[in-house]
């Protein structure tokens, strides 16, 4: 834990529209201040000689909220440094992300249903919950080429399989129930980032990936298996795809 102080200053008004009907969010100047901040470090490496590709800084509140998030890219060809700071409404749902001091994306929420709008005025994607669980989304909307995902769960909350309009094409096996999953501490901006695992309870160690398009069976099953470090705490400090060029390496402060 960090004694700090974070101030986030955004002044900012937004209208956005979906394809129904109008929906205005206004991003006031907002002060946040925290006595107590976690960091978590995520970072990319390669195995081969340990280079370091993509490091992620999240700074989390002390309601286990990601209120900001610093993202450096050391790839040659596309170095970036980029800073995002989210707001959350007093249900503890996100609002909105501020990219590099502009607004990127605005979420209007009804009931559990959640609409993600781009600082363009259009709905990108959308997404159903039940309680703190994902059940279905979509993505691509203003894109004219939406993409559909549903998540199926064990009797312990865990992904098994994610599905879309062709059915199942991607299983999670073996489960180690005594081992949280690394990334769940973003599940509060989880409905912003491509990658799901936000939304998992438990690490697995197998990733089973059907073939995308329909009966087009010219790519075979792919199997990915999983192998992790733990720290003296039981936190995952490493997590390793076998066979992959990279690897993902966690760091608590």
């Amino acid at each position: 834990m960090k004694n700090t102080m974070l101030s986030v200053f955004c002044l900012l008004i937004i209208s956005c529209s979906s394809d129904d009907d109008n929906k205005v969010i206004e991003c006031e100047e907002v002060v946040i201040d925290f006595e107590n901040i976690t960091t978590i470090i995520v970072n990319i490496r390669s195995q081969n000689d340990n280079h370091l590709i993509f490091t992620s800084e999240y700074i989390i509140d002390n309601q286990d909220r990601v209120v900001a998030l610093n993202v450096n890219s050391f790839l040659d060809h596309n170095s970036y440094f980029n800073k995002s700071t989210f707001q959350y409404d007093e249900e503890g749902r996100l609002l909105f992300e501020r990219l590099n001091g502009e607004c990127r994306y605005n979420i209007v929420w009804t009931d559990q249903h959640a609409d993600v709008f781009n600082n363009q005025n259009q709905k990108v994607s959308e997404f159903n919950f039940y309680g703190d669980k994902l059940i279905d989304f979509t993505r691509n909307i203003a894109m004219n080429d939406p993409r559909y995902w549903k998540f199926n769960y064990d009797e312990d909350d865990n992904v098994i399989s994610i599905e879309n309009e062709q059915g199942i094409f991607v299983e999670y096996l073996d489960y180690n129930l005594d081992i949280l999953t690394p990334y769940n501490f973003m599940k509060s901006i989880g409905i912003l980032i491509i990658d799901n695992k936000p939304f998992f309870k438990n690490i697995f160690n197998t990733e089973i990936i059907y073939p995308f398009q329909g009966d087009d069976f010219s790519q075979p099953l792919s199997f990915r298996n999983y192998d992790y470090e733990l720290d003296n705490e039981n936190r995952v400090i490493q997590a390793t795809n076998v066979g992959s060029i990279y690897v993902t390496e966690f760091i608590y402060e």
